[in-house]
């Protein structure tokens, strides 16, 4: 996996990287769990609080990367001699989150593979099938998993408008009025369902020391995120509309069921569903893969004794694949798994703040040091 390492990526990918991460299990479970939690059909402003949030945070993620350009935040912690414990804990904290998402990611696939498609498939040929995919992409190094990403993303997008377009004829407006019945603060218990859809931030610790200093920007970033908003806020609204509050709540998958309610004229597509669950399974494949190539990207960075071997991936690749495999296969239902899944998100969320804690903190005190050696060399001159 040596090869393309040093692959400068531009703002636009990046930024349909960012998309392509979180497209997954959240787009076709984010509105029954705000259905649930909220008990009202006002999830769509809290989709509009959580991506203002998650903008934000873009910002601030931004905002620290332009100090180390042309760095990622381990590397820049490894430089320092009392920093170094610190890019120590943060890859190990990353690696084990990225490893369980790569769990989760893979268990929701062969669970949604087997309620609409291949239910006498055995789950573990499904995860093991995917893994074995995502590390042959893995293999193609940066520049290979960005470019794949460049080639997903229109089709998963467009697949998704398509089925939201086709559902304006079921639409009725009365199940999400009226706005608000409970207050203007009640839709805010449930940020945490929005903020876990949203997971997937992280990966800008990673990518951006592959961009030049000058393109390290927010606004492009945010116009990913300002995407993948939209179509969460979309989705939660004609799944109101097609389906009621009530109904959305007992609907593990409501994105799967709106493309089975799609009539398309002529019976072109007797099931749109099948077009849904397999575009996205590409959103899903993004997410993996990404995770297995951070992951090695991490252990290239802190262990470059043993860098060889783990570009090649002759040893650290079936390692993640099989530790992938048991994870996924921990939880034992299906909202077991959910479940399990929101713990993830929380944990790689406040890995990603402690990150950036972390990161300003050292900023701050390598700034203040230099001042003061600064000083101290003037004061000697003098």
């Amino acid at each position: 996996m040596n090869r393309n390492n040093n692959y400068t990526i531009d703002p636009l990918e990046i930024s349909i990287a960012l998309i392509a991460f979180i497209i997954g299990v959240g787009i076709l479970t984010l509105p029954g769990s705000l259905a649930d939690t909220l008990n009202t059909a006002d999830g769509w402003i809290t989709i509009i609080v959580g991506g203002s949030i998650i903008c934000a945070l873009v910002y601030v993620t931004v905002r620290l990367q332009k100090e180390f350009p042309e760095q990622t935040l381990l590397q820049f912690l490894l430089a320092g001699q009392k920093s170094k414990w610190l890019a120590v804990l943060l890859g190990v904290l990353f690696s084990l989150h990225f490893l369980m998402l790569m769990g989760f990611e893979s268990r929701m696939l062969a669970i949604v593979l087997d309620m609409y498609l291949i239910d006498r498939t055995p789950s573990v040929i499904v995860i093991c099938t995917i893994l074995v995919v995502t590390s042959y992409a893995v293999s193609k190094g940066v520049q290979g998993l960005i470019h794949l990403n460049v080639l997903f993303i229109p089709f998963i997008l467009t697949v998704l408008l398509a089925i939201l377009l086709f559902n304006v004829q079921h639409a009725k407006l009365d199940p999400i009025l009226p706005v608000a019945p409970k207050g203007i603060l009640h839709p805010l218990k449930g940020l945490p369902n929005v903020v876990l859809a949203y997971i997937g931030v992280e990966i800008l610790l990673f990518f951006m020391g592959r961009m030049k200093g000058k393109d390290v920007k927010a606004w492009p970033l945010n116009i990913g995120v300002g995407i993948v908003t939209l179509f969460y806020f979309l989705i939660t609204f004609f799944t109101y509309f097609v389906f009621g509050v009530e109904q959305s709540k007992v609907i593990n998958f409501t994105t799967v069921e709106l493309a089975k309610v799609v009539e398309v004229p002529g019976g072109f597509f007797e099931r749109v569903e099948s077009m849904m669950i397999t575009v996205w399974t590409m959103a899903i494949f993004n997410t993996i893969a990404m995770s297995q190539l951070i992951i090695i990207l991490i252990y290239n960075d802190l262990f470059s004794a043993f860098k060889k071997q783990t570009q090649s991936g002759n040893y650290l690749t079936p390692v993640i694949v099989f530790i992938t495999i048991i994870i996924a296969f921990i939880p034992e239902s299906i909202s077991d798994t959910l479940t399990w899944g929101d713990w993830i998100g929380y944990f790689g969320f406040s890995v990603l703040i402690l990150s950036l804690l972390v990161g300003y903190v050292t900023v701050g005190w390598r700034k203040k040091r230099r001042e003061l050696g600064d000083r101290h060399g003037e004061s000697t001159k003098a």
